[in-house]
């Protein structure tokens, strides 16, 4: 006996076109009719406007994808999420501050470096004030 397909939406063609083009078709209308997974907000609210066009019904966020489906990120080109332009934000911000932290400890140092000079600077200079108070003899 023939195994049974549910053909669903392509009924409407009949016995035209042959099985493999109705299942291909049928196949694609199940996914762009369906809903998919917003790459956003992570809810299944996802529909398609037009062709190419798809908008979340959640967050409102409308983007663009596949003609007839919506494909994941992983899949597809990558997309640009909230969540990675958040970590990428993060990332940044973590960068900043090593940066800083850096700066001010070279800073430090050499502000270290420098009350270092000076004071040697400033013994010496005793040592020599005090070479110069004290009374020349002379040798013979």
């Amino acid at each position: 006996m023939a195994k049974k397909v549910n053909l669903g939406s392509t009924k409407r063609f009949g016995p035209r076109y042959g099985r493999r083009n109705k299942d291909k078709i049928a196949s694609l209308e199940n996914e762009h009719r369906g809903r998919s997974k917003c790459p956003y907000c992570n809810y299944v609210k996802v529909r398609r406007l037009s062709r190419g066009i798809w908008q979340c019904e959640k967050c409102n966020a409308k983007f663009a994808g596949r003609a007839y489906t919506f494909t994941s990120p992983k899949k597809s080109s990558p997309v640009l999420m909230k969540s990675d332009a958040n970590s990428k934000k993060d990332d940044f911000e973590k960068e900043l501050m090593e940066i800083e932290e850096e700066t001010k400890k070279e800073i430090a140092e050499t502000e270290q470096e420098t009350v270092e000079t000076e004071e040697k600077v400033i013994e010496k200079e005793e040592i020599h004030n005090e070479l110069a108070k004290e009374p020349k003899t002379e040798v013979a």
